[in-house]
C-alpha cells in the first residue's frame, strides 16, 4: 500500500466511522491542531491521487469496515467525491470542505512552475496562506508539523507533483442522489475562492 492510514484503534464504535482525507500538500496530521483531537481515521502521508482509492478499498477491506463517513478537505474533497462516485455503497455520509469547482490551466501551470523551482519556499508560502486569518493555529503548525512536511519534500515530490496535475484534470462528478451530502466552505479561502465553490445538483 502507498498510504498507510492511522487512529483506527482510538475509533469509540458510535456508527459508521469518520475517515478525513486532506488537502494538497498535507497529511492527515493537521487534525492534530483541533482540541481535542477527533477519533478519525486518516492518511499518514500525502494523498496521491494514483493510488488511494485502491490503497483505501484494501484497507476497509483489511479492517471489516462496511461504510465510513467521509469528511474531505480541498484536493481530499475531490478524491472523495470521486470515490463515492464509483463505491457509494461503502459510504454512509460525505463532507465537502473547499471544494473548488475547477482549477484554471493557467494557475495549474504557474503552481506546477513555482514548486519545481523552489518546492520548499513554495510549499511554506502555500501554508502561510491557507492559515491566512488564524495566527495562533498557523505557529501551532510552524512549530508542530510544517519541519516534518519540508523534510518530506525530497521522498514525496513526485506525489505531490501528481497531485498538482490531478487538480489540474479534476472535473467534479455527480455523488450519488441518495447519499447526505454537504459543501462546507470557508469565507476567506484565497486558495479556493469562496465564489468558486463547487455546485452540486440538489
Amino acid at each position: 500500500m502507498n498510504h498507510a492510514f492511522q487512529n483506527i484503534t482510538d475509533y469509540p464504535g458510535t456508527g459508521p466511522p469518520t475517515l478525513f482525507l486532506p488537502g494538497w500538500g498535507f497529511d492527515g496530521r493537521i487534525l492534530s491542531l483541533l482540541k481535542p483531537a477527533p477519533h478519525w481515521i486518516y492518511p499518514a502521508d500525502f494523498l496521491d491521487p494514483e493510488t488511494f482509492a485502491l490503497d483505501l478499498l484494501q484497507f476497509l477491506v483489511a479492517k471489516k469496515i462496511s461504510k465510513v463517513r467521509l469528511i474531505g478537505w480541498s484536493m481530499g474533497a475531490m478524491l472523495g467525491l470521486e470515490f463515492a462516485a464509483k463505491h457509494r455503497d461503502l459510504l454512509d455520509s460525505l463532507v465537502l470542505v473547499s471544494l473548488r469547482a475547477l482549477w484554471p490551466a493557467g494557475e495549474i501551470r504557474e503552481l506546477q512552475a513555482e514548486f519545481s523551482r523552489h518546492p520548499e519556499s513554495f510549499l511554506k508560502g502555500f501554508y502561510r496562506k491557507c492559515f491566512l486569518g488564524d495566527k495562533a493555529a498557523y505557529r501551532n503548525f510552524c512549530v508542530t508539523l510544517e519541519p516534518s512536511y519540508i523534510a518530506a519534500i525530497k521522498t514525496n515530490s513526485a506525489r505531490l507533483e501528481r497531485g498538482l496535475d490531478f487538480l489540474g484534470t479534476f472535473r467534479t462528478p455527480s455523488p450519488a442522489p441518495d447519499l447526505p451530502t454537504r459543501l462546507s466552505h470557508g469565507r476567506q479561502d484565497i486558495i479556493a475562492p469562496v465564489e468558486e465553490m463547487a455546485r452540486l445538483p440538489g
